[in-house]
C-alpha cells in the first residue's frame, strides 16, 4: 500500500464525506471513492459505515491508528532527510586534546547549537597525534591542534596563536635567573610527547643542552598546573591554556612566575577538502573564532 491513499482515507475521516474530502484533495469522487475502495480490498474488511454518512467501523478505527503512526513517521522522515540535503542534520565529528576543548569547545557549541538543532556534536578528547591520524582516516570532520598548515590532504584555517610559557613555583625562584637556568635546577612536570607543550618541551630541553628532572608526565596539562601551583615542580603550558585555567579554578595558586620562551605556533582546523558538511563545519569553525 502507498502512503498517498493513506492520506485520502484520513481526509476522509477528518470530513465523513466523500465529496468534501475529494474538493479538499482537488480530486474528483469517483477517484476518492476508488482508492477507498482499494483500501479494503486489500485489506480484506470493511473500514466505514456509509450510510448516512461516513462513520469508521471498528477495523476502520484499528486502520485509522495505523494510518497515523505511519503518515506521522513518513513526514518525520521527510523532514530529517530534507534538512540533510541541505547539510543541516546528522552529526559533526570534532577532535580536539583535553583541556583545549574546555577552553574553546562549550562557547562554540552554544553559538552552534541555535543554529543547527538537528546536527549532533560528536567530540573524541584525543592526543595530537592521534587527532591527526583519525582526520586522514575520515573518522573526524574537524581536527582542532597542531596540525601543518600547508597541508594538501585537507582544508585549514588558523584559530588563534599561542606562545609557551613555563610555569615556575615561587621556592625555585631565582633573582635574574633565564628560563633555561631554572630548568636545568627545578623538578620538570611535562605532557606526553604526543601533546603539543609536551613535544615542545623535550625539544627545547634538547636544544639547551639539559637533562631534564621529570617528576611527572601525564596527558592532563590541568594536573600538572594543579601540582605546580602545589610547588610541586615547573610546567611548560600553552599562554591560553593557562589563562583558562586560572580563570576557572578559584583554588589555584596565583603565585607563579612565568616565563616566556617567545614560541608561538598557530592552533589549526582542518577539515576534509570539498566536504557535503563544508557549510555545517565552517559555522562550527567560525563559532571557535568569536
Amino acid at each position: 500500500m502507498h502512503i498517498l491513499p493513506m492520506y485520502y482515507f484520513k481526509a476522509v475521516v477528518k470530513y465523513k464525506s466523500i465529496n468534501k474530502a475529494a474538493h479538499e484533495l482537488h480530486i474528483t469522487q469517483q477517484t476518492l471513492s476508488a482508492h477507498m475502495n482499494s483500501i479494503e480490498r486489500e485489506l480484506g474488511c470493511i473500514l466505514f459505515n456509509r450510510s448516512p454518512n461516513f462513520q469508521l467501523t471498528y477495523e476502520g478505527e484499528k486502520f485509522y491508528r495505523y494510518v497515523k503512526t505511519i503518515i506521522n513517521t513518513y513526514e518525520s522522515m521527510q523532514k530529517e532527510f530534507s534538512l540533510l540535503a541541505q547539510n543541516e542534520s546528522g552529526a559533526i565529528r570534532i577532535g580536539i586534546a583535553h583541556t583545549r576543548s574546555q577552553a574553546l569547545i562549550p562557547r562554540a557549541a552554544a553559538r552552534f547549537i541555535p543554529q543547527y538543532p538537528y546536527v549532533r556534536i560528536d567530540l573524541k578528547e584525543l592526543s595530537n597525534d592521534k587527532l591527526i591520524s583519525e582526520l586522514r582516516e575520515g573518522k573526524l570532520d574537524i581536527a582542532i591542534g597542531d596540525i601543518p598548515l600547508d597541508s594538501t590532504e585537507y582544508a585549514t584555517e588558523i584559530l588563534h596563536k599561542e606562545e609557551i610559557l613555563l610555569v615556575v613555583p615561587t621556592t625555585y625562584m631565582r633573582n635574574n635567573a633565564s628560563y633555561t637556568e631554572i630548568l636545568s635546577e627545578v623538578p620538570l612536570l611535562v605532557s606526553h610527547s604526543e601533546d603539543i607543550t609536551g613535544r615542545m618541551a623535550r625539544a627545547i630541553v634538547k636544544e639547551n643542552h639539559i637533562v631534564p628532572n621529570i617528576a611527572v608526565s601525564s596527558d592532563n596539562i590541568e594536573t600538572l598546573l594543579d601540582m605546580c601551583s602545589l610547588g610541586l615542580g615547573a610546567c611548560f603550558c600553552s599562554d591560553k591554556l593557562l589563562t583558562f585555567h586560572v580563570s576557572t579554578n578559584d583554588s589555584f595558586n596565583k603565585n607563579l612566575k612565568i616565563y616566556h620562551t617567545n614560541i608561538i605556533y598557530p592552533i589549526i582546523a582542518a577539515y576534509p577538502k570539498d566536504d557535503v558538511m563544508e557549510k555545517i563545519i565552517k559555522t562550527f569553525i567560525e563559532g571557535i573564532k568569536e
